[in-house]
């Protein structure tokens, strides 16, 4: 049995437990902005990765902050805040920052 999702954002691949990809599509589906990621999630189940694009990041982050603040620190499952750190994180920051140590 499968029991995880893989999610690939600009900053790399996040894997989620399946009940917590059931509760983040449940999350998804109130909000109309996020009917492109709702439908990403939906078509890619557990055979093949959901790609998140850079402005579904946007939506997604957003999802995860409401997501975190309904819950208390203990509550969020530790790999939601993985996801969340990983959509929030901008690629270029790390970039520029890498490339100051040189």
């Amino acid at each position: 049995m499968i029991d995880r999702v893989r999610i690939v954002t600009r900053r790399g691949l996040v894997e989620i437990y399946w009940e917590e990809r059931e509760e983040l599509v449940a999350r998804l589906r109130r909000l109309d902005a996020a009917r492109s990621l709702l439908g990403r999630f939906l078509d890619a189940g557990t055979s093949r990765p959901v790609e998140v694009t850079a402005d579904e990041e946007s939506v997604l982050a957003d999802v995860l902050d409401t997501w975190s603040r309904d819950v208390s620190a203990l509550e969020l499952p530790s790999r939601i805040e993985s996801l969340r750190r990983a959509v929030r994180a901008d690629p270029a920051d790390h970039a520029e920052r890498d490339a100051s140590k040189t």
